[in-house]
């Protein structure tokens, strides 16, 4: 396992507890506006990201149309989304979410 597998492993552990990132880890996390989420095949499994607009992306355009890397957990109430690697902040959506929660 790699670091990024533990990480990622604590960090659903801690959700699945009913945690939420801090406001500091949301503020400096990668936020994304006018988002949806879509599911896409992926071999045999269909996987779900995020795409939209993102901001606060180190090494990307301030603001750049993003397609996240397969979503590992989504916040209830649509505040984060958490891949593998990466946090995001959820913004505005671009339409009102239609993933049953």
């Amino acid at each position: 396992m790699t670091e990024a597998d533990d990480k990622l492993r604590e960090d659903l552990a801690f959700y699945e507890r009913g945690g939420l990132p801090s406001p500091e880890d949301l503020e400096k996390a990668p936020r994304i506006d006018l988002w949806r989420v879509v599911v896409q095949p992926h071999g045999d499994q269909h996987v779900m990201r995020v795409t939209g607009i993102v901001s606060r992306r180190p090494n990307m355009a301030p603001v750049s149309e993003i397609e996240t890397a397969p979503v590992r957990w989504v916040d209830r109430g649509f505040l984060f989304v958490r891949t593998r690697n990466t946090l995001y902040e959820l913004g505005e959506p671009a339409e009102e979410p239609a993933v049953p929660v």
